[in-house]
């Protein structure tokens, strides 16, 4: 992954996903443990940290609390904070977590509840999805610093609606993801854009039994996905906005094809309109990365038709039959 991001001349936040417990792991899984955990995480710090020209930091991960002990938790933070880094982790990502961990904690809400009875909560935390949050835990999220990266497309195929206006209400800094290929096929902040302002309006309408047009306006959204993201990852000193001083990174839209079109108010425009085929440039760190829709760095045929042999490869090795539903050149 560090070498991809090299390559291209992406900025990237880069962390490992560990697990030190939890049924169902593959062997190669439960076998890791807690100072396994840690150290291949400190190993990679060391190797990749602030490498190709300052573009990639290394974060600790932790999966969820359900593949966390006590010790692996607690270490993670105090490392991450020593290191003067981030950690991801997935939070309050369904029902039957939060159902876990009351029963198997003590406690009389979820994971968030737990992990603030602990004094895990702490700015450089970055909880992804956080569907599954009451009043109090926003709260504690809002009073830690802690970031949260809403994904849209996930939270309508698996998870649920997330409180993101409460949370915003609260000062909780919330910006967009896109969740992984096994439940997001598209992984566009383009279309996550679109998605939060639907998915938050819905919402309200669920809750309410009224609509709400101005719940999570174009403005709010826009802000989700720039400023906030780099505020999220912690880099918001040098990205997330066009100013004097700060990094070179940008993306250059094209409005005048029939999807932006007619173009009133452009920030509607952006996050309502807009389509993948609308962006003709992107600049990272001062370079262009993608130059009229061209990638720059690398062949984007050799990169599909590679992506293609392997996925191919990669059901053959796993012995999975897909049925052929429609025929197809």
């Amino acid at each position: 992954m560090a070498r991809a991001v090299e390559l291209l001349g992406l900025r990237a936040c880069l962390t490992k996903s560990t697990m030190d417990c939890g049924d169902g792991l593959p062997p190669n899984w439960s076998s890791c443990s807690t100072d396994d955990c840690i150290q291949s995480q400190k190993d990679l710090y060391a190797k990749h940290h602030n490498t190709a020209d300052g573009r990639i930091r290394i974060w600790f991960g932790l999966r969820q609390i359900m593949n966390a002990t006590d010790r692996l938790l607690l270490e993670t933070r105090d490392v991450a904070q020593e290191l003067n880094t981030g950690i991801h982790m997935h939070i309050a990502e369904i029902p039957h977590e939060n159902q876990l961990v009351m029963r198997t904690k003590g406690i009389d809400h979820g994971t968030v509840t737990y992990l603030e009875k602990i004094d895990f909560l702490r700015s450089n935390l970055l909880a992804a999805h956080s569907v599954w949050l009451n009043e109090p835990e926003i709260n504690h999220f809002s009073k830690a610093g802690v970031k949260v990266s809403h994904c849209p497309a996930s939270a309508m195929r698996l998870l649920g609606f997330a409180p993101i206006r409460e949370m915003l209400d609260s000062g909780v800094c919330v910006s967009l993801g896109t969740d992984g290929a096994p439940s997001n096929n598209r992984m566009s902040i383009v279309d996550e854009m679109y998605l939060a302002s639907l998915i938050n309006k819905g919402r309200e309408v669920y809750i309410g039994g009224t609509t709400n047009p101005t719940a999570l306006p174009s403005e709010t959204v826009l802000k989700m996905a720039t400023i906030n993201g780099a505020k999220a990852v912690l880099w918001d000193d040098e990205i997330g906005s066009l100013e004097v001083g700060k990094k070179a990174d940008l993306v250059v839209v094209n409005p005048f094809k029939w999807s932006m079109l007619p173009l009133h108010d452009t920030i509607a425009n952006i996050v309502y309109c807009m389509r993948t085929e609308n962006i003709e440039s992107v600049m990272c760190n001062g370079k262009w990365i993608m130059k009229d829709q061209k990638i720059m760095n690398f062949s984007e045929d050799e990169i599909i038709s590679s992506a293609v042999e392997r996925a191919t490869d990669l059901l053959v090795r796993a012995g999975i039959n897909l049925p052929k539903r429609m025929n197809h050149l």
